[in-house]
């Protein structure tokens, strides 16, 4: 791998996990978490959909590999990051915990042509919104807060200058509005009652359904070159693929996958994307999992 493949590698890995972060704070170790005080409120589906607790979580595993435009695979190690993130009612709204729990060790190519293992720093970070408008606080895993200028995920992941730079201009803490009600949590766990809800936010941001797609509600959306289709389950308006074309180009594929929640709605169980990559017009795949996603209170 050239110098300057492996800078974009770096980059795209630290801008991946960073969007990833910054989506969980905007919606939504697990034997520390088996191990709280809290109480469950039983049964577990049925709380989720209810609003009984003041606690929402989930841990949740992002795994990424680059493939050439044949979809055979690159030659990259398949990179792997274990976050749990945590959402709990507080008197100024929600505040937000996401939680680096391992992130997989990634190869350079060193001065004697042998790989070798890139010194890991991410495991252990944590990102917070307090939900009281203030920046949002990163803290490493010695629970040494970090000062905008100084944290990025890119040093975290091997420190190299160009991507470090870079990563610290585009992740620097920014001031949040505080999140009130409970609607952010269809994100993660979408009720039966709120199914009308969510097709009006539907036709809100894309208009109304163009055509009927095997079965699936179309909804295009235009803003410049880029063309936004979006494929969604009529029953339940929820969307199971997204297209997004730059031109005639498409430029991402994401599908979704969701697991029902009896007689009360369906929780969204994981994500698959694939992207092209810029440079070498290979793809980037990643697939978000989530798992043991638990609604308690805590007080």
């Amino acid at each position: 791998m050239t110098h300057s493949t492996r800078v974009r590698r770096v980059r795209e890995s630290a801008a991946h996990v960073m969007a990833t972060i910054a989506l969980l704070l905007i919606v939504p170790n697990r034997n520390a978490f088996a191990q709280s005080a809290a109480r469950p409120i039983p049964p577990a589906a049925a709380a989720i959909t209810s609003d009984a607790w003041d606690t929402l979580s989930a841990d949740i595993t992002i795994r990424r590999v680059h493939v050439n435009q044949d979809g055979s695979p690159s030659g990259d190690a398949p990179e792997t990051v274990q976050l749990h993130w945590e959402r709990t009612q507080v008197a100024g709204g929600w505040r937000t915990t996401t939680t680096v729990v391992a992130a997989s060790r990634r190869m350079a190519r060193g001065p004697d042509g042998r790989d070798v293992p890139i010194p890991q720093k991410l495991t252990g970070t944590r990102v917070v919104d307090e939900a009281d408008g203030s920046q949002l606080r990163v803290y490493d895993a010695n629970g040494k807060e970090l000062t905008a200028g100084r944290w990025n995920v890119a040093a975290a992941l091997g420190g190299d200058p160009a991507a470090a730079a870079t990563a610290a201009t585009a992740s620097r803490p920014t001031k949040r509005a505080p999140i009130f009600g409970r609607e952010w949590a269809d994100a993660l766990v979408a009720r039966t009652a709120a199914r009308d809800r969510r097709q009006r936010a539907l036709e809100l941001r894309h208009g109304q359904p163009t055509s009927r797609v095997n079965g699936r509600d179309q909804y295009v959306s235009v803003q410049g070159e880029t063309t936004t289709e979006v494929l969604v389950d009529p029953e339940t308006a929820l969307p199971v693929e997204t297209n997004l074309s730059r031109g005639a180009d498409l430029v991402a594929h994401t599908t979704f996958r969701y697991t029902p929640i009896e007689g009360s709605g369906l929780l969204r169980s994981g994500i698959h994307t694939e992207r092209v990559n810029a440079g070498d017009r290979g793809r980037s795949v990643v697939d978000i999992e989530y798992a043991n996603v638990r609604a308690e209170r805590r007080r």
